[in-house]
């Protein structure tokens, strides 16, 4: 069921062969004022949004935000270690990002995508998501298909080098991060108050942030991610 229900979307939303979507833009950025380039790492279901607005807010110019362009088949917004190396400008930046306990990036990625495509058959999905090999075949079939591969589903140590500075999401966005921020590079970020908007489906009841048995399951998969980030 689960299958047939993928293979239909794919069908409908192909143009010309291509599988292509509609997506908020979010930020993989580098941002410049004066001398000072900060390239954020951008994981998705971290916050982009959020991070993008108080840079811009800094009076910082944005470049590499262009969400429709991809880099190596991955969109330019979510790209890899080590392809953003490869990004004007990106190599002699300092770079951060933020990190989530995967659990909760799963379930926040998993849920907004269920609303989003499957709404008709969100109980089916629930069900395919607590077996290990139907877990397996959403994580890994939206790897390749949707978000023009955004990496949506990719494990969160691949994005990062050694150079990159790491923050975690559990920390709190606001205040807490900008001081973080502001400590790390010696910046001087100013405490604001922001208009962030997150994706609207997390404002609908999320049942897989509640499922134990999910939670096992993607504690297994993205076991090499909890013991790098100590989650």
């Amino acid at each position: 069921m689960i299958i047939s229900v993928y293979a239909q979307l794919c069908h409908d939303s192909k143009i010309n062969g291509i599988i292509t979507i509609s997506i908020v833009a979010n930020s993989m950025s580098l941002f410049v004022k004066d001398d000072n380039k900060f390239f954020h790492v951008h994981i998705p279901r971290t916050g982009g949004r959020y991070i993008k607005e108080v840079l811009k807010q800094n009076q910082y110019k944005v470049y590499h935000d262009d969400w429709e362009q991809s880099f190596y088949g991955i969109s330019i917004m979510h790209l890899h270690y080590p392809l953003y190396e490869m990004l004007d400008d990106v190599s002699n930046s300092n770079q951060f990002t933020i990190v989530r306990d995967p659990f909760t990036r799963f379930a926040s990625s998993a849920h907004c995508m269920i609303k989003e495509w499957y709404s008709d058959v969100e109980e089916e999905i629930h069900t395919a998501l607590q077996s290990k090999s139907g877990l397996e075949h959403f994580i890994e079939y939206h790897a390749i298909t949707k978000r023009y591969n955004a990496n949506w589903m990719r494990p969160q140590k691949e994005f990062i080098s050694e150079k990159t500075f790491v923050y975690k999401y559990e920390n709190k966005l606001g205040k807490n991060f900008i001081d973080w921020f502001n400590t790390q590079f010696s910046a001087n970020l100013e405490h604001k108050e922001y208009s962030y908007y997150g994706d609207p489906n997390e404002l609908l009841e999320n049942k897989i942030k509640e499922n134990k048995k999910i939670e096992s399951l993607i504690k297994d998969y993205y076991k090499e991610d909890y013991e790098f980030f100590d989650y």
